[in-house]
């Protein structure tokens, strides 16, 4: 209701004096100090991060640490993973969530091996299966496109766009001001830029519209004929590029 607050989150030792098990948050009133107490399960509905990001990086960490056992942390680190740094985006349930990227801990890959869906008011978590970039390599790839530009991609988040999975980055000028936007396939590490949201998603569905053509015996690409009559017909143009919407009559 345009009132601020302090939302601190309130921590138990899980074990002796370690580890974090979170109780609950303390909201603060900013103005006399008056605090009030919920715990998981009764934090207000407004509250949209009851479980800190640097909480849920710890937790991934000892995951990916210990998910072969204790020993094998120290001796042989096999298939340890690690987590890159948490965004948090909002799931089509309404729900905030920390999402953080997975890879190997080797140092030569750039590659994504998984994605963790962190609710940030709960801490519970889903582990996804996806395979790609990580956010270092999506970054080096959008910053060699727009760096004749001086400009520089930031902070990227990872969307559903069209069934693909899409790391949306905004670009940046030296000032730090924002100069566009970068959208990437993050499986096949393909981009469009655009001066503004819109205009890179059209750009975007172009890149998604020919990703059939790229050499990939593996691919398959299935196109659809069909006749009827266009009852509705429009143009937009932006840039350098004109778009052509249709509609056919009956479907």
């Amino acid at each position: 209701n345009g009132k601020a607050w302090w939302v601190v989150t309130v921590f138990k030792p899980a074990i002796a004096w370690f580890g974090k098990r979170i109780e609950g948050v303390l909201i603060v009133d900013p103005e006399n100090g008056n605090d009030t107490f919920y715990s998981m399960d009764k934090i207000p509905s407004w509250v949209d991060r009851a479980v800190p990001e640097e909480t849920v990086k710890t937790w991934i960490s000892y995951y990916g640490n210990f998910l072969s056992g204790w020993v094998n942390s120290w001796w042989g680190q096999k298939d340890i993973i690690e987590p890159e740094e948490p965004t948090i985006s909002y799931g089509s349930d309404g729900q905030p969530y920390w999402v953080t990227g997975i890879t190997s801990s080797n140092e030569k890959d750039k590659s994504m091996v998984g994605l963790l869906y962190t609710n940030t008011r709960t801490g519970k978590t889903v582990s996804y299966h996806a395979i790609g970039g990580t956010e270092e390599a999506i970054l080096e790839l959008v910053n060699n496109k727009v760096s004749y530009r001086k400009l520089h991609g930031a902070g990227p988040v990872i969307y559903n766009i069209h069934g693909t999975m899409t790391s949306i980055v905004p670009l940046l000028g030296e000032s730090h001001s924002y100069q566009g936007v970068a959208m990437v396939d993050v499986a096949n590490m393909q981009l469009a830029v655009g001066d503004d949201i819109e205009s890179a998603y059209h750009q975007y569905q172009q890149v998604l519209t020919t990703g059939g053509q790229t050499v990939a015996p593996d691919k398959q690409h299935n196109a659809r004929q069909f006749e009827g009559i266009v009852d509705r017909f429009s143009t937009e143009t932006k840039g350098r590029e004109t778009l052509y919407y249709m509609h056919v009559e009956g479907l």
